[in-house]
């Protein structure tokens, strides 16, 4: 929350590694934009069941005001609503990989109240259905050997 909330005029860039916030000076390196929006699709995520996922909401728990987020956001090339769409799409996908949880139960858990919803928005997203999704990733995950015991 601490990088996410940080001015952006005052970014210290370690040699060799990303910066950990974003600055207007390096938006277009890629690496900082990259990273702040990846560290605010993390901190959305444990929120998206509640339904309560707009811009103020957001920048709460980033710890900025809402014009500074959508400031920031603009500069990274996204918006809020990506960002939300984006960690619903990254928590659903792995909660998928997981073969005795139910597509009804990720859909709850990622914030929407139908799973026909869900199914709708995953293929729209994804160009594929959960249910694709899951066998798909059944199908590259390799099998474990069962001939050494």
């Amino acid at each position: 929350r601490s990088d996410l909330a940080r001015p952006t005029d005052d970014l210290p860039a370690a040699a060799g590694s990303p910066p950990s916030s974003l600055s207007s000076k390096h938006v277009h390196d890629g690496g900082s934009a990259w990273e702040f929006v990846s560290l605010l699709r993390m901190m959305v995520q444990p929120y998206l069941n509640e339904g309560r996922t707009d811009v103020a909401f957001v920048a709460e728990i980033a710890g900025v005001s809402t014009r500074t987020l959508q400031r920031r956001l603009k500069l990274s090339g996204s918006s809020c609503s990506q960002i939300v769409q984006e960690a619903r799409f990254d928590l659903a996908r792995l909660h998928l990989d997981e073969p005795g949880m139910k597509v009804i139960d990720v859909a709850m858990m990622v914030g929407y109240e139908s799973p026909q919803h869900f199914t709708r928005a995953f293929r729209r997203f994804t160009g594929v259905t959960p249910t694709q999704y899951r066998n798909e990733s059944a199908k590259r995950e390799p099998l474990p050997d069962k001939t050494t015991a």
